[in-house]
């Protein structure tokens, strides 16, 4: 567009510029900019050039002419006496904080007696509009409005102008004062997660505007996978792939020894508040074999770097409460109010976690959760004959794609029992590395834990090693969307084979030697098969309270029933509709 150049008026003492169309027109004195200049046409715009600077005045004032000022008072109204006859013009040059000035001029004209057009007095009001500032929280998935949140708008200088809990309705601000301006969710309803910080401008305008905040629907996932090495047998004439089924070579060792791996990950849509990872070492509560060591897991995304390792042994009393006061959950820096809210004491202990922790005994704290480190059973001191039962790693926040394995794995296959491995370090080495954007790498992040074990002489023909492990995660307590439970298990079956027969000179007698043993053989697997069937798998209870002369504890009974059904459940312990109710009480 063109330059419009203004020419002086001499009867208005101004340059003047007419017949210009509506809109913003950018101000030019002395070829510097001075400012824009709006036309709206209500009338004459009057824009006095003071300092360099364009400012828009009700009125043009002739040279040596001021104006008479006047601020409203709390009745919102002002007073000018004493007026000179003549003609004048009034005007709003300022509204209060949070209003809009009123458009238009208002005149009027004293007369030499003093009458305000021919009244004994005369009034100008003014109507201001205000500003309009409507909040809205909302789901980010459907736009539906969120019951609960607490949300607090503050100033640029960080006062706090308003606080309120979101219902299904616009909030509304009105009469607020132009300028910049921070919408903050301080607590969000349980099922979202919560938002950032919004920060918005309120216009000085009379027009409604809308600021929205979204949240996201909290979705709490994990998984475990659980992979074990075949042990050589300490039992003599035993096959270590006793039902055919093993995939990887048997690791051969002079005492049993045997390992298998375990593997974990979030796939939650967010962060939770814990994150438990047990093994209940079955083999061990079956004598079947010990535990030797550990290799904690090495994984990226966790909040505090930090994790704090647990176990039970055959003589942890069931109501053992550790003095120590790990936590992992309430000490790793991050802050959830739902932890210590009267909404969540149902389903939480008192220490803010949802996995009981009674009856477990630390074994090391402040664990590094990207190093591996090594725990011998040796070094805890355990009495004459007291073996460890279960392992625990307890992380409390994790972020968003945390795991221990560089590339996550699908869930076709790490379910079957027979999820075997060659070698635990082997898969724990090429897990992956990290490297940073400056190139500078920080050694392997991503690695399973890894569990050492011994079998024993109970582990016979017609018995089995099993290993069983679960993962447990939470947010603002658990419940539906906010809790996830996820088990895998591991098992390798002995089975008795017949010792060859030797070729002797006497006739027949390798024959009878190898009857002999077939026999042996045979009535050792009988016997094991009676053991089993009475001790490790019991018939239903006998009808009529009849004693069967063998107690188990009823949660065995029930794994082990259940496990063994059809060779194995994914679903041991249950985890059905009235898990919740239970949570607590049984871990």
């Amino acid at each position: 567009m063109p330059a419009i150049k203004l020419a002086w008026s001499e009867a208005n003492s101004a340059y003047v510029a007419l017949d210009l169309g509506l809109g913003t027109y950018d101000l030019t004195v002395a070829g510097k900019a001075a400012g824009q200049v709006e036309i709206d046409g209500d009338g004459p715009t009057y824009i006095l050039v003071s300092g360099g600077r364009a400012r828009r005045v009700p009125v043009l004032l002739k040279e040596g002419k001021s104006a008479t000022e006047g601020v409203t008072g709390a009745d919102g109204s002002t007073d000018f006496l004493h007026l000179a006859p003549g003609t004048y013009r009034v005007a709003e040059v300022e509204a209060p904080a949070g209003y809009v000035e009123a458009p238009g001029i208002k005149t009027f004209t004293v007369g030499a007696d003093g009458r305000i057009d021919g009244r004994d007095s005369g009034q100008a009001a003014f109507e201001d509009d205000y500003t309009k500032v409507r909040i809205s929280k909302r789901d980010i998935t459907d736009e539906s409005e969120i019951e609960g949140a607490k949300l607090t708008v503050t100033d640029s200088e960080g006062t706090t102008i308003d606080s309120w809990t979101s219902t299904t309705e616009d909030h509304e601000i009105d009469a607020l004062a132009p300028g910049k301006y921070t919408l903050t969710e301080q607590r969000t309803p349980t099922a979202y997660d919560q938002a950032e910080s919004i920060e918005f401008e309120v216009r000085k305008t009379g027009e409604v505007q809308t600021v929205t905040m979204y949240d996201s629907p909290i979705s709490i996932s994990g998984e475990i996978d659980k992979r074990q090495e075949i042990a050589d047998p300490t039992a003599k004439d035993t096959d270590a792939n006793g039902d055919g089924l093993n995939t990887a070579e048997t690791k051969a060792s002079d005492d049993g020894s045997y390992a298998y791996t375990i593997d974990f990950r979030s796939t939650s849509n967010t962060w939770t508040d814990e994150f438990t990872v047990e093994d209940d070492l079955t083999a061990a509560v079956d004598g079947r074999a010990q535990l030797t060591s550990i290799t904690t897991p090495q994984a990226l995304e966790d909040y505090d770097g930090k994790m704090n390792v647990w176990y039970r042994t055959d003589k942890t009393p069931d109501d053992h409460v550790d003095e120590s006061g790990a936590n992992a959950t309430l000490t790793d820096g991050h802050e959830n109010p739902w932890l210590s809210d009267e909404a969540t004491a149902s389903t939480l202990g008192e220490d803010g976690r949802a996995v009981d922790f009674t009856g477990w005994k630390l074994w090391r704290a402040d664990v590094p959760t990207t190093e591996a480190t090594e725990l011998a059973v040796a070094d805890l001191g355990l009495e004459e004959g007291e073996h460890v039962t279960a392992i625990r790693f307890e992380y409390g926040r994790v972020e968003q794609g945390f795991t221990t394995r560089d590339g996550g794995w699908d869930r076709e296959g790490i379910k079957d029992v027979h999820d075997d491995i060659a070698s635990a370090e082997d898969t724990a080495a090429e897990n992956g590395s990290h490297t940073d954007d400056s190139g500078t790498g920080t050694g392997t992040a991503y690695a399973p834990a890894i569990v050492r074990m011994k079998d024993t002489d109970g582990y016979t023909a017609g018995t089995s090693l099993d290993n069983y492990a679960r993962v447990d995660l939470t947010r603002n307590g658990g419940g539906d969307g906010l809790e996830d439970h996820d088990e895998d298990q591991v098992t390798q079956t002995a089975k008795a084979v017949t010792a060859p027969p030797t070729n002797l000179d006497q006739t027949g007698r390798n024959v009878i030697i190898g009857l002999a043993a077939t026999l042996a053989a045979a009535a050792a697997a009988a016997a094991a098969l009676i053991y089993r069937r009475r001790h490790a798998y019991p018939d239903p209870a006998p009808a009529d309270g009849e004693d069967d002369g063998y107690e188990e504890d009823a949660r065995e009974r029930e794994y082990r029933d259940d496990r063994y059904t059809d060779g194995y459940d994914r679903d041991p312990y249950g985890y059905d509709d009235g898990y919740r109710d239970s949570y607590r009480d049984r871990y």
